[in-house]
């Protein structure tokens, strides 16, 4: 029990490493949203406009969609449906897991399929 529960800690800590690590490499990789460079009167009101749209304040983005919204939107839905699958292996896997009446086959391929999905988790 105790070496699974390191192995546990293990997962969880690595996955936490690489999400931190994704996050800080997106944030330094991607361009500034707003314009420092002129500060007249439409470009902060724009600025403003998308500060309240990013908020969850208004649906308006008062600007079409650029390149860097669009593939931000398609990352979270990807992000979405691979947590949805991963919640969904874990729950049929420690179903088995429970139903399995000691049959130590069933056990252990509950266990391989915990495995890789905290590894594929992981991974992305």
């Amino acid at each position: 029990m105790k070496q699974v529960l390191k192995y546990i800690v293990i997962v969880a800590a690595g996955f936490m490493l690489t999400n931190l690590f994704f996050v800080f490499s997106l944030q330094a990789a991607s361009p500034y949203p707003f314009s420092i460079s002129n500060n007249s009167a439409n470009e902060a009101q724009n600025n403003l406009c998308y500060i309240a749209y990013l908020a969850g304040l208004t649906n308006e983005t008062c600007d079409s969609y650029d390149l860097i919204e669009i593939v931000g939107n398609i990352i979270n839905i990807l992000l979405s449906v691979t947590g949805i699958i991963f919640f969904i292996t874990m729950l049929w896997s420690g179903g088995r897991w429970m139903t399995s009446g000691g049959n130590e086959k069933i056990v252990s391929e509950a266990k391989l399929t915990i495995r890789n999905a905290l590894l594929a988790l992981q991974l992305l």
